[in-house]
C-alpha cells in the first residue's frame, strides 16, 4: 500500500482471506478481534473490557463488529463444529448483545468439550444475571485451574 501498488496489495489481501477462511482458528482470532474493537468503541476500555460482566451499551458501529464477528465465529463453527473456542466465542459474542440466555447455551456447550473452558465466562455472565452463588462457584472452579486467572478474581471483587 505504501508503495501505491493497490493491485498487489489487493492480491496479497485476497490470498490471505483463502488461507483465513481455511482455518477455524484463524476465523476465531480474527472475530475476537472484532468482539473487542466493538467493545472498546462503545466504552473506550482496553480491549480485555470484553471478558467483564459489564455489558455497555453497543452502538451501531459496534453492533457491526460484533455481527462480523459473529459471521466468522459460523464460518469457523462449520469447519470445526467440536471447537470449544468457537462456542466461547460465540458466547461472548451473545453476551455482548445482551443475549444471556443464548450466551448461557454457547458456554455450557463448550464447557461439555473442555470442563474448563468458559468458568470465569459463565462467572461473569452469572454476575451479571443476578445469579450470584452460580458466578460464585463457576468462579472458584476457574481459579481453582489457574490461580492466576485476574479475570475470575475481578469478577469475584
Amino acid at each position: 500500500l505504501r508503495t501505491g501498488n493497490y493491485q498487489k496489495a489487493n492480491q496479497f489481501a485476497s490470498e490471505a482471506l483463502k488461507l483465513l477462511r481455511k482455518h477455524p482458528d484463524l476465523l476465531v482470532s480474527q472475530a475476537e478481534i472484532f468482539l473487542s474493537q466493538a467493545v472498546t468503541l462503545s466504552n473506550g476500555f482496553s480491549s480485555q473490557r470484553y471478558r467483564f460482566a459489564q455489558v455497555p451499551k453497543i452502538g451501531m458501529t459496534g453492533m457491526y463488529f460484533l455481527d462480523s464477528a459473529e459471521a466468522l465465529c459460523q464460518e469457523a463453527q462449520q469447519l470445526n463444529q467440536y471447537s470449544a473456542q468457537v462456542l466461547e466465542c460465540l458466547g461472548l459474542i451473545a453476551f455482548k448483545k445482551g443475549h444471556f440466555a443464548e450466551a448461557e447455551e454457547y458456554f455450557l456447550a463448550a464447557t461439555g468439550m473442555d470442563k474448563y473452558c468458559c468458568q470465569s465466562n459463565l462467572g461473569a455472565l452469572y454476575a451479571q444475571m443476578q445469579q450470584l452463588e452460580e458466578a460464585k462457584g463457576k468462579l472458584k472452579i476457574a481459579i481453582d485451574n489457574d490461580k492466576y486467572n485476574s479475570h475470575a478474581y475481578i469478577e469475584l471483587g
